[in-house]
């Protein structure tokens, strides 16, 4: 499987005000933005680091945000 340059859930929380039209005038589109697997991200140290709630890892808050 080919990897896209953009990556849908990265680029929510690097861009957290961001609507789908702001993203879709920096150029993202189902063209070249990938969205892995929940468990995909789950391994991912960006996204630990991201949900990290007093050290641990809130698999709650990151399920809200993917879902």
């Amino acid at each position: 499987m080919a990897m896209n340059n953009n990556d849908w859930i990265v680029a929510g929380i690097n861009n957290p005000d961001f609507t789908v039209e702001d993203f879709e005038a920096a150029g993202l589109d189902t063209s070249n933005t990938t969205m892995l697997s929940r468990d995909d991200y789950k391994k991912s140290k960006f996204i630990q680091k991201a949900f990290d709630k007093d050290g641990t890892f809130d698999e709650k808050a990151f399920d809200e945000y993917y879902n």
